[in-house]
């Protein structure tokens, strides 16, 4: 499979990726919409997100973009738990029943 744009992730694409990569690809796409969201702070899957100076309403869109890849809407205390963005990926996977 080629990649794409991690940030342009959508929820058929994440369905038809393989299981066992669905984790990574949401990774790719959270630290790709932080990025955008920061684009000077260097994050990877091991930052929180509470250490990425993301405000309220970055929080809401970012939940609100994670809803539409994952095709579902989380619980909000997915994210303000403060997760690591690997954290928040496999949580998030898990949740949805992907």
């Amino acid at each position: 499979m080629s990649e794409q744009d991690p940030a342009l992730l959508t929820n058929a694409q994440l369905a038809a990726t393989p299981a066992s990569e669905r984790v990574r690809r949401v990774e790719a796409y959270l630290l790709a919409s932080i990025r955008a969201l920061h684009p000077d702070t260097p994050v990877d899957v091991s930052c929180r997100l509470a250490d990425l100076a993301i405000d309220s309403l970055q929080v809401v869109e970012l939940k609100f973009g994670l809803d539409q890849v994952l095709g579902q809407e989380l619980d909000v205390e997915l994210i303000v738990s403060n997760p690591t963005v690997g954290e928040l990926a496999a949580n998030s996977v898990s949740a949805a029943g992907l």
